[in-house]
């Protein structure tokens, strides 16, 4: 998630603080705990919590350009 906007942070705050933890201690560490995922630690979360079987795609556009490419 980027902190790009002050919606956004406060949105980000509001979340941190409704699930119970410190909204000091999560900013102050958020940069290094964003520059410690790994490629392999982002697919490792990934496979922990997506399940293959349910999931769905949404490919939207001109349907004659995307079929071949979809293999449809």
């Amino acid at each position: 998630m980027r902190l790009a906007s002050l919606d956004r942070v406060a949105s980000y705050l509001a979340a941190v603080v409704e699930s119970g933890r410190d909204p000091v201690a999560v900013m102050g560490t958020y940069q290094a705990r964003l520059q410690a995922v790994t490629p392999e630690s982002a697919l490792a979360a990934a496979r922990a919590r997506l399940d293959p079987e349910r999931f769905v795609a949404v490919v939207v556009g001109d349907a004659k350009v995307l079929r071949p490419v979809l293999g449809l």
